[in-house]
């Protein structure tokens, strides 16, 4: 399985697994949407934003209006 090399909220960076990163996508996100009393993310949203993850390119964007 592929390591990817992201950053934590601190800012170190870690190598996690994609297993690793997609669960951390997913319990980040249900938080939040749980704090904001908003609907959590689709599948397809935690899709797109691993995919930003997997990026291997040192900047990255989303398109405007995502």
């Amino acid at each position: 399985m592929q390591k990817i090399q992201t950053r934590i909220g601190s800012g170190i960076r870690v190598e996690m697994t994609e297993a690793e990163v997609k669960k951390d996508l997913a319990a980040g996100t249900e938080d939040a949407a749980d704090r904001a009393k908003i609907p959590p993310l689709s599948a397809d949203d935690l899709q797109y934003l691993f995919e930003l993850h997997q990026c291997p390119d040192r900047v990255v964007g989303v398109e405007k209006g995502k």
